[in-house]
């Protein structure tokens, strides 16, 4: 990796290639905070877009790092650090020309510098830590692309209502055989008290007439007995 950037052609033909797709990434939504911030509150985190954004945003940072300690402008990684605070900052995205002004200084000063030869007994610098660092964020961008395409599928359901599953129709209850419904009405019709009959009214006895009492009739009186006497009898 050093040998590329220590050469003045590589240094520029490497910055240029990860420099442009971060003016293309924008027209898909990289930088959106409006795509990015409803993602995120869906749980779903930044965009795959976003992901490379911040990935080719890292990586002009650790070439400006190697470059600045090769041709001793230690200073050169500031340029792109502030080009990707303003690129994915929401609102500071909105301002222009900041992160292009960062870029081209950058590579300015970059290619204006030149390598010294490495002089007997003195160790050239290592750059180990920034390999290092390229790989950890390359995965954690991977998997950052892999989290919102598997997520993506559950948020298709939970946002269109038209692709969502017609809801199943509840089961009918199941039709009672008319066995079963008769006796069902017999228990039914045992059970209920039938209300009681009013009892019929006297009847009215009609005007002249007395009802008939039942009364001992009197005893008729003994009739007297008349007995003959014949008085010629001897």
């Amino acid at each position: 990796m050093a040998r590329i950037f220590a050469s003045t052609l590589g240094f520029l033909a490497s910055y240029l290639v990860l420099m442009v797709p971060t003016y293309l990434l924008p027209y898909t939504g990289s930088n959106s905070s409006i795509v990015n911030g409803a993602s995120a509150i869906m749980g779903r985190g930044p965009t795959p877009m976003w992901w490379m954004h911040f990935w080719c945003l890292f990586m002009l940072i650790l070439i400006g790092h190697v470059r600045g300690r090769l041709v001793g402008k230690g200073y050169l990684l500031a340029f792109p650090i502030v080009a990707l605070v303003f690129d994915l900052t929401p609102g500071l995205s909105s301002i222009p020309l900041v992160p292009t002004v960062m870029h081209l200084l950058c590579m300015i000063l970059g290619a204006m510098g030149s390598v010294p030869e490495a002089a007997d007994g003195v160790e050239s610098p290592s750059f180990g830590g920034s390999g290092r660092a390229a790989m950890v964020v390359s995965i954690i961008a991977v998997m950052g692309m892999l989290w919102f395409a598997l997520a993506t599928p559950h948020r298709a359901k939970t946002e269109s209502p038209a692709s969502a599953p017609a809801l199943a129709p509840a089961p009918e209850p199941a039709s009672t055989p008319p066995a079963a419904q008769a006796k069902v009405k017999a228990s039914e019709d045992s059970q209920a008290v039938a209300p009681p009959k009013p009892k019929p009214a006297p009847p009215t006895p009609k005007p002249g007439k007395t009802a008939p009492e039942q009364t001992a009739k009197p005893a008729k009186a003994d009739k007297p007995t008349v007995q003959m006497i014949n008085i010629h009898e001897p």
